[in-house]
């Protein structure tokens, strides 16, 4: 025998006089097996790292089993525990990961089993901040099984997807190549190469907006309008009719009768998809999509542009369409726009209900209902229309004089104003002293300016009812009041405080924070704080320019178990308003500010600011559950009404009546409510 079996034999077998040659050979077999020699297990036990993915527990059992396997029966009985236990804690402290092991270290303890209890709960700790999502325990198996097995039918079901998707394909193709072959003319040109044309001038490269031709003749309009002016009026009363048929007009396009739809507020002569599809005359137009935009919001896009010949009275003008994708609707086929009356100098006479230019003329049906049931064809039946002078300015006494012989409100002008020839504009107006002023859209429909002076009578309207002011209407925040019927309660999934610093606010914008503070502070909003939540807040510019101090609650909201409240269905408070004829809308002011919070959740509310810590005693905007609590306060304010067709959507109301002394009465109800 030579090398590690001899030292061996002289080691541990030499003095056995009992030894035999088949004894010998099973203790040098179960020695040098698997390497498990001494030297090479003791090497294994020194060099012991603890794995990326190993607890604690795991690590020390490992070296237990190392330690055992490093020395024979013999010699673990000839070791002292004590010399073990200081082997086992040696190693336990340097093979520990870095995380661990400084912390270990601190403690400095005096066993392994000490040390491996310590271990344990600087593990857990840690897992608590950051948690190994990598480790998966034995009751996860069944469940990553489950999804592996979820993930494989939802991939048979993909492919059988792929492949219905394949064959949907095919046949679009085909139904598009037997497009093209019924309407050859459509691919006129690489669609790639379109061009834009200006429907004013008909150049390429540019759009009607930025036309030359349109701002020259802006500029001939506005040179006239300094010069002469003139002025149209008409005084109604709007008790006396409901409705107007609209302008239509009949035309010709290949010897095909349409309906034309003579509509000024449209920027775009559009033809019905029904009525493209009986064209077989016409010329693609090069030219990027086009969006169309009902008044309704729908949105359209549409990428055909054809030019047609249009007859108007047996005279012809060539005309661009964009080819909508559905019908329009059942009484027209076609729109004519602002821009076909301005490319062909048309002029609406809507006195006369004529649309003319120097070529031809051709009238519409004027027919107006009332609602006696009756109905007039003379568009000045009802109304009082006065015509000045080109030269001259309207006759505003003339006016008053005319208005003050009827019971009504007269409604004048608040500054002077100038509205181009075929063009629109907001306007101010006043219906009397003791009232704020309103915006109204006025139109002027003729071929030159029309010029509003101050203070000019434009409208009459003759009251119905006479009802008395409302008193006490509050618009300052801090006079608002609060409601405890119900106290807004946060409920969250764990106790750990949420902290964030606050936003950094732009210098200019430091007063206005510092303000909306004091305000809230004034109005008993907020109050200081001392919670260990905290959230930052910034500035919210509102439509009329004003700002609103709103807090960022994103992380508190995470955590926040969700009130499954039930808001109120759109539909069902649609249907309610059935068969009512007026109609009320109220929107609280600050509604959430009105609802108190519950004082032991206020804490979960703080927000920080450079200015200090506070937190909310009323309902904050932007929190979870905040709809579903107030609409639960709202129901329960104005229990019973529903019956009345009155409707709550969180702060928004509906009141809806048959008749306005029922609708009054209503009104009165409600507000009695919130009262």
């Amino acid at each position: 025998m030579e090398g590690p079996a001899r030292r061996f034999y002289e080691s541990s077998l030499k003095n056995n006089s009992e030894l035999t040659f088949g004894v010998l050979k099973q203790k040098m077999i179960a020695h040098f097996k698997d390497e498990q020699s001494f030297a090479a297990s003791f090497a294994s036990f020194s060099s012991a790292q603890q794995y990326e993915h190993e607890s604690i527990r795991d690590f020390s059992v490992r070296l237990q089993r190392l330690v055992n396997n490093s020395f024979s029966e013999e010699a673990e009985s000839e070791m002292s525990d004590s010399f073990r236990a200081k082997m086992l804690l040696s190693q336990v402290m340097s093979g520990l990961k870095q995380s661990i092991k400084a912390p270990v270290n601190v403690h400095d303890p005096s066993s392994f089993e000490e040390a491996v209890e310590f271990a344990i709960r600087v593990e857990k700790s840690q897992n608590v901040v950051c948690p190994n999502i990598n480790a998966i325990t034995t009751s996860q198996e069944s469940e990553l099984q489950k999804l592996k097995n979820q993930q494989s039918e939802c991939s048979s079901k993909m492919e059988l997807l792929v492949q219905q998707m394949a064959l949907f394909n095919e046949q679009l193709s085909k139904l598009q190549t037997t497009g093209e072959n019924r309407y050859p003319s459509r691919q006129a040109g690489p669609q790639n190469n379109r061009q834009i044309i200006c429907f004013l001038c008909r150049k390429p490269g540019h759009i009607k907006a930025n036309c030359w031709k349109r701002a020259r003749d802006m500029q001939n309009n506005a040179r006239q309008g300094s010069n002469s002016s003139q002025t149209y009026t008409g005084h109604f009363d709007p008790c006396v009719f409901s409705h107007s048929s609209p302008p239509i007009i009949d035309v010709l396009i290949n010897n095909v009768k349409m309906k034309a739809l003579l509509d000024t507020g449209a920027t775009m002569n559009t033809l019905a998809l029904s009525v493209f599809n009986k064209i077989r005359d016409f010329l693609v137009v090069n030219g990027s999509p086009v969006e169309l935009k009902t008044i309704t919001g729908l949105t359209i896009y549409s990428d055909t542009i054809i030019c047609v010949n249009m007859n108007i009275n047996d005279t012809c003008f060539k005309t661009q369409f964009v080819v909508a994708g559905t019908d329009l609707f059942p009484t027209f086929d076609l729109i004519l726009s602002q821009n076909f009356f301005q490319c062909f100098n048309f002029v609406l006479d809507c006195k006369n209900s004529v649309l003319r230019n120097d070529v031809v003329s051709v009238s519409w049906n004027f027919h107006r209902m009332f609602l006696n049931g009756n109905s007039a064809n003379s568009p000045s039946d009802n109304f009082s229309k006065q015509k000045l002078n080109s030269d001259k300015s309207l006759d505003n006494d003339k006016c008053d004089v005319e208005m003050s012989s009827v019971n009504s409100i007269t409604g004048r002008m608040v500054t002077k104003t100038k509205i181009p020839a075929f063009s629109q504009k907001y306007v101010e107006i006043k219906l009397d002293d003791n009232c704020n002023a309103f915006t109204a859209l006025f139109c002027n429909l003729n071929d030159s300016p029309v010029n509003l002076n101050k203070n000019m009578a434009l409208v009459k309207i003759s009251p119905i009812h006479k009802v008395a002011c409302i008193e006490n209407v509050n618009n300052n925040i801090s006079d608002f009041g609060q409601c405890d019927l119900i106290k807004h309660e946060i409920h969250l999934s764990d106790q750990v405080p949420i902290r964030q610093k606050p936003y950094r606010v732009p210098y200019h914008l430091k007063p206005e924070m510092r303000s909306q503070i004091n305000v809230l502070l004034e109005a008993g909003i907020i109050q200081p704080s001392t919670s260990s939540f905290s959230a930052p807040v910034i500035l919210v510019k509102k439509s009329d320019g004003c700002y609103r101090l709103v807090a960022d609650l994103r992380k508190l909201n995470a955590k926040t178990v969700p009130d499954n409240y039930p808001l109120p269905n759109l539909t069902e408070m649609i249907d309610n308003l059935s068969g009512a004829k007026f109609f009320s809308t109220l929107d609280l002011t600050s509604g959430f500010h009105q609802m108190v919070m519950h004082p032991d959740h206020t804490k979960y509310t703080a927000i920080a600011t450079e200015f200090g810590l506070f937190e909310y005693k009323r309902l904050p905007f932007g929190l979870r559950n905040a709809s579903a609590s107030f609409q639960r306060l709202m129901n329960l304010v104005l229990s019973g009404l529903n019956e009345f067709q009155n409707s709550c959507y969180i702060d928004d109301l509906v009141i809806a009546a048959g008749s306005f002394d029922e609708h009054l009465a209503k009104l009165e109800m409600v507000f009695q409510r919130l009262q």
